[in-house]
């Protein structure tokens, strides 16, 4: 399995369009998104919740209520269930088979 963590702070118009990317992956093998929200004053939760349920995605919305630099990367590091990890801090859009 792999995470793939997305920091996501204020930005819940792209990670919508991120997300949309991964409902077209063709037979993506196991995977999980983390959106680990640091204090996001947009709609993200809103757009967490949707993709969850409307796509089934294997998502999870981690807030967290720390001030620090680096803390959404820890925290997303510590809430992974997969052995691989993949970092997506500037908010990557998923092409293609990326993920399978």
């Amino acid at each position: 399995m792999i995470s793939f963590v997305y920091p996501v702070h204020d930005r819940a118009d792209l990670f919508a369009r991120t997300l949309d990317t991964f409902v077209c992956q063709a037979n993506p093998g196991p995977y999980e998104i983390l959106a680990i929200d640091d204090g996001s004053r947009d709609h993200l939760r809103d757009v967490v919740l949707y993709y969850r349920v409307r796509w089934d995605l294997p998502l999870r919305y981690l807030k967290i209520d720390v001030d620090r630099c680096g803390a959404p990367v820890h925290h997303g590091a510590d809430g992974a269930n997969g052995p691989g990890v993949a970092w997506n801090v500037g908010i990557r859009q998923a092409h293609g088979g990326w993920v399978a």
